[in-house]
C-alpha cells in the first residue's frame, strides 16, 4: 500500500510539472487581454516579425496610392492591436486598416498609404499586438519617383544638434542630404544666414552615416555645419537652402527654433555654457610713472565670441588702455558652441595725490543649459597702493653743448642715397658693355673706364649757397638763433639729404629753445648718416634735456648706398676679369665672387629696411584713437616733440606707433614728417 501511494504521489507531481510548462498563460474568457503573468512573458520576449505581402521597397510615383500588407494568426479582429509609428513627411494615411479573414488561421492586415512628395522615405515598424504574442513588420522603403524626371530625388534638411535653446546659446545647426541611395559631394549649396544672431560656418561637426533599409545603404551626409547663437528670445528662423548634386536640387525648408529668455540674473553677461573666471592685478604697489595691469581670462565652452566680461570699476585710478585676446575654436566634442578662452587686459595708471586706488570687478552671472540654472562668481574687490614719489631739489640742467658745423666743411662732397637716384641702376650695364666692347674691337684699355661711374656716381658736391650760410652763423653770433634758424629752413628746401644742414638746424632750434625742431633735425641726421656717433650722441643729450626720455631707438646701421657701391664694384669686376682672360681660370674665383655679391646684397637689403623706416615728430600735444574718425573715442595723450613710428595712413590719419609700443590714430596736422618737413 505505501509502495502504491508513492507512485501516485510521483505521477501527480509530474502532471503537474507538465502543465506548467504547456500552459504558461491563461486567458480570461470574454476579455481577449493577457493576464498579468503572460504579460511578463510576453514584455521579456523579442517581438517576432511578420512577412511584409506587399514587400519590403515599394517604388511608387508621386500621388500614387499604395498598400502595406501583412499576414497575422488568426484572431478575432477586436483583439488585434496595431500601433504606427510617426509616418514621414512623404508619406500618408488616407483611411484606416482593413483586416481581412484567410482561412481558418490566418487574416491579412492591409493599411493604405498615399506618396504625397518625391523622395525617399522609410517607415519605422508597425507592431501588432495579438492576445497570444506581439509581432512587428521590418522598416518599409519607399521610394516616390518625381514625375517630371522619372527620378527618385534626394531631400535636405536643417538639423539641429541642441534641444532648448536659450538666448545667446551656441547650438551646432547642420545642413544634410538624406535620402540618397549613394554617397555624393554637393555642387552647389545656396544658404541665406538669419538676421537674429551670430551663424558661422565651422568644419568638423557631423559625420556621415548609413543605414540597411531593404537591402538599400541610405545615406546622411553633411553639407555644411553652423553654429547659431540667436540674440534675441521667441521664434527664431533659419532661412531655407538650396542643395544641387547629381543633377537634382533639393530645397531644405526653413528651420524655427523656439528660443527661451535668459534669466534675468545671467542678462548682464549673456553668458551660456560652463565656465570659470580668473583675475589677477599686478603690480600690488604701483610706484609713480609705473602702470598696472589688470587681466581677466574666461574659459571654457558655450557663447564665448558673444558674452560680455564683467564691469570694472576703477577708484582712484584712471585707465590707460583696454585689450582683448581671445583664443577660441568650435566644440567638436560635446557641440556646446565654442571651446577656449577670452582675455581682457586693462591697464591703468594712478589719478590724483591718493594713497590707495581700488579695481572692482562685478559679478559674473553664467546659464548653465545641462544644470538649468545660473552659476555667479561673486564680484572681487582688489586695493592697489600708490606710493608716492620723493621731492628732489630742482636744479637748473644746461643745455647740452652743441657747435654749429663750419660752411668749409658743408661744402665737402657728401654720399646721397643712391637708390633715390634711377639712372644708378643702370650703372649695372657697363660690365656687360665693355666686356662686348672687348670682345668686339680688341680694345683692352677701355676698361678703365668702368671706375669713373663708381667714383663719381656715389659722391656728390654739393651745390649750397655759401653767402646765406655765412650770414646765418653772423646773426647765430649775434644771439638770434631762431632767426638764422629760418635760412638753413630755405637752404634745407633744396638740399634735403644734407645730413650737415639738418645737424646745424637743429643746434640752432636748441638755442632757440624750440624742442620740436630741434629734436626732428637732430634725428633726420642721424638718420642720413647713421655711422656718425657725434650726431647720435647730440641726439641723446637733447631728449634727456627736454625730459623726452622714452623715445623710438634708432638702430646703428651701414647706410644702404654703400652696399650698392659695393656690389657694383664686385658685378664690375666679374666683366673685367672675364674680358681680360676669356675665362675665370679657377671656379673659386667665380664662386668666392657670388658669395661677395650674395653677402652685399643681402646687407642692401636689410640696411634699405632700416632706413626705410619713416619717423615723424608729434608737434603739439595730440589724442590717439583708435580709429581713424575724429570723433571716435579718445585713447591716450601724446606730448609734444614726441618721436613717433609711422605705420599707415588713410584718408586725413597716420597710423603711429609710440616707443611703449602704444599704436592708434592721429591726425596728419599734428606731425612732422621725414620727408615732407
Amino acid at each position: 500500500m505505501v509502495m502504491c501511494r508513492d507512485r501516485w504521489l510521483i505521477w501527480c507531481a509530474a502532471l503537474l510539472l507538465l502543465a506548467a510548462a504547456v500552459l504558461p498563460a491563461q486567458t480570461r474568457p470574454g476579455d481577449g487581454t493577457v493576464d498579468d503573468g503572460g504579460a511578463d512573458v510576453a514584455a521579456s520576449e523579442a517581438a517576432t516579425q511578420v512577412e511584409l505581402l506587399s514587400g519590403a521597397r515599394v517604388l511608387v510615383q508621386r500621388g500614387e496610392s499604395f498598400d502595406v500588407s501583412f499576414m497575422v494568426p488568426r484572431s478575432e479582429p477586436d483583439a488585434v492591436e496595431l500601433l504606427l509609428p510617426v509616418l514621414p513627411e512623404g508619406v500618408s494615411q488616407p483611411e484606416g486598416p482593413v483586416i481581412v479573414a484567410r482561412g481558418r488561421r490566418d487574416m491579412e492586415v492591409r493599411i493604405p498609404m498615399r506618396a504625397t512628395v518625391s523622395g525617399r522615405y522609410v517607415i519605422e515598424p508597425i507592431e501588432i499586438t495579438t492576445p497570444s504574442t506581439i509581432l512587428e513588420t521590418p522598416p518599409i522603403l519607399v521610394e516616390v519617383r518625381d514625375p517630371r524626371t522619372d527620378r527618385v530625388p534626394f531631400q535636405a534638411t536643417w538639423r539641429p544638434l541642441t534641444d532648448g535653446v536659450r538666448q545667446g546659446q551656441s547650438v551646432p545647426v547642420i545642413l544634410e542630404i538624406t535620402g540618397i541611395d549613394s554617397y555624393v559631394f554637393p555642387e552647389a549649396v545656396s544658404i541665406r544666414a538669419p538676421q537674429t544672431g551670430l551663424f558661422e560656418e565651422v568644419s568638423g561637426v557631423g559625420s556621415v552615416t548609413s543605414r540597411q533599409v531593404a537591402g538599400v545603404e541610405l545615406f546622411q551626409i553633411p553639407v555644411a555645419a553652423f553654429i547659431f547663437t540667436p540674440a534675441a528670445a521667441g521664434a527664431v528662423t533659419v532661412p531655407a537652402a538650396t542643395i544641387r548634386a547629381n543633377g537634382i536640387e533639393a530645397q531644405a525648408a526653413p528651420l524655427t527654433i523656439d528660443v527661451a529668455a535668459l534669466p534675468v540674473q545671467a542678462q548682464s553677461t549673456g553668458a551660456v555654457g560652463q565656465f570659470s573666471l580668473s583675475v589677477s592685478v599686478e603690480p600690488q604697489e604701483l610706484a609713480p610713472g609705473e602702470t598696472g595691469t589688470l587681466r581677466l581670462e574666461i574659459s571654457g565652452v558655450g557663447n564665448l565670441p558673444v558674452l560680455e566680461f564683467p564691469e570694472v570699476t576703477l577708484d582712484g585710478l584712471v585707465e590707460v588702455d583696454r585689450t582683448q585676446r581671445s583664443s577660441v575654436v568650435p566644440d567638436r566634442e560635446g557641440f556646446a558652441g565654442y571651446r577656449g578662452s577670452r582675455e581682457l587686459t586693462v591697464r591703468f595708471d594712478a589719478q590724483g595725490d591718493g594713497t590707495r586706488g581700488v579695481v572692482r570687478i562685478a559679478p559674473f552671472a553664467v546659464y548653465d543649459p545641462q544644470l538649468e540654472t545660473v552659476q555667479i562668481a561673486p564680484s572681487r574687490v582688489v586695493s592697489v597702493e600708490l606710493l608716492q614719489g620723493v621731492d628732489e631739489p630742482s636744479v637748473e640742467q644746461e643745455v647740452p653743448r652743441a657747435d654749429l658745423i663750419p660752411v668749409s666743411r658743408l661744402t665737402r662732397p657728401i654720399w646721397v642715397p643712391l637708390s633715390e637716384i634711377p639712372w644708378v641702376y643702370f650703372l649695372f650695364l657697363l660690365g656687360p658693355i665693355v666686356f662686348a666692347i672687348v670682345k668686339l674691337t680688341s680694345v683692352r684699355g677701355a676698361v678703365t673706364l668702368v671706375a669713373i661711374p663708381l667714383l663719381f656716381g656715389a659722391a656728390l658736391f654739393p651745390r649750397l649757397d655759401v653767402a646765406r650760410l655765412e650770414r646765418a652763423a653772423a646773426i647765430d653770433a649775434e644771439g638770434r638763433p631762431a632767426v638764422a634758424g629760418v635760412l638753413y629752413e630755405l637752404e634745407l628746401q633744396q638740399n634735403e639729404w644734407h645730413a650737415g644742414l639738418h645737424f646745424n638746424r637743429g643746434v640752432l632750434s636748441l638755442r632757440a629753445g624750440n624742442a620740436v625742431d630741434a629734436i626732428f633735425h637732430f634725428r633726420r641726421a642721424v638718420r642720413l648718416a647713421p655711422e656718425r656717433s657725434d650726431f647720435r650722441a647730440v641726439l641723446t643729450d637733447v631728449e634727456q634735456y627736454f625730459g623726452m626720455n622714452d623715445q623710438p631707438a634708432i638702430p646703428w646701421y651701414p647706410r644702404p648706398d654703400l652696399f650698392v657701391a659695393a656690389l657694383f664694384l664686385v658685378w664690375t669686376l666679374f666683366w673685367v676679369l672675364l674680358a681680360i682672360r676669356g675665362r675665370l681660370r679657377r671656379t673659386i674665383g667665380l664662386v668666392a665672387l657670388l658669395m661677395i655679391a650674395a653677402i652685399l646684397a643681402g646687407g642692401w637689403w636689410w640696411s634699405a629696411r632700416q632706413d626705410a623706416t619713416l619717423e615723424a615728430v608729434v608737434v603739439d600735444t595730440v589724442t590717439v584713437r583708435r580709429i581713424p574718425d575724429s570723433t571716435a573715442q579718445p585713447w591716450i595723450q601724446v606730448a609734444s616733440a614726441t618721436a613717433v613710428t609711422v605705420e599707415l595712413s588713410y584718408n586725413e590719419f597716420y597710423l603711429v606707433r609710440t616707443a611703449a609700443g602704444v599704436t592708434g590714430w592721429v591726425p596728419r596736422s599734428a606731425l612732422w614728417i621725414q620727408g615732407e618737413h
